[in-house]
């Protein structure tokens, strides 16, 4: 299994983690840098 790194586009920090998914199925990640204003951010925004 391939690990793919995420990061946040608003800050670029490192801290992220899962945190539940959408209605259609779609993992949704969570910033855990303190100074950064996103809530959830997903890998593909369709």
């Amino acid at each position: 299994m391939a690990r793919i790194p995420v990061r946040c586009p608003l800050c670029g920090g490192e801290k992220v983690k899962k945190r539940g998914k959408t209605g259609d199925g779609k993992q949704r990640y969570l910033c855990q840098n303190e100074n950064c204003e996103t809530n959830f951010l997903l890998l593909d925004y369709i």
